[in-house]
């Protein structure tokens, strides 16, 4: 394997369509009365919700664990256009990485009532940390598709 193959395993990509028009989904990753309606992956509950949608803009959401724990995460948003959102993204609770990665999220229209979600993290400390991101992000675009059905 060579450095660039070992670099791309520490990268995450993600692709989700929705029964939702773009719109709503640009919502969900920007208004925080809506994210804290979905944001996390299953079991989760928003506890705090922050966001200065701008570029330099922070953010930050907490979540309560089924254990009852705070895992907080937060960053700053590098990037803010219509239809497309990048922001740094950094955990903070007791034994986690202390490695900051970049959440890139672009929003595809497909129709007046199917969108896409095209997300990359990256670069993360090793694959293992990559897989349980991925873990974390398909139960939360599982909360999220959830959100949408429930709120047409």
């Amino acid at each position: 394997m060579n450095a660039g193959d070992q670099a791309q395993d520490e990268v995450l990509h993600m692709n989700r369509e929705f029964d939702a028009p773009v719109e709503k989904l640009v919502e969900a990753f920007t208004n925080p009365a809506v994210m804290t309606q979905w944001w996390g992956p299953e079991g989760m509950q928003v506890y705090r919700c922050e966001v200065d949608l701008q570029p330099g803009g922070a953010w930050c959401v907490g979540l309560l664990g089924a254990d009852g724990e705070p895992r907080d995460v937060s960053g700053r948003f590098t990037q803010v256009e219509d239809r497309a959102i990048a922001f740094t993204w950094r955990w903070h609770y007791e034994g986690a990485s202390d490695v900051e990665t970049l959440v890139s999220i672009a929003f595809e229209h497909i129709s007046d009532l199917r969108s896409a979600i095209h997300l990359t993290q990256q670069t993360f400390a090793s694959v293992a940390d990559r897989d349980n991101h991925k873990g974390g992000w398909t139960s939360s675009f599982g909360c999220l598709d959830n959100y949408l059905k429930d709120n047409r």
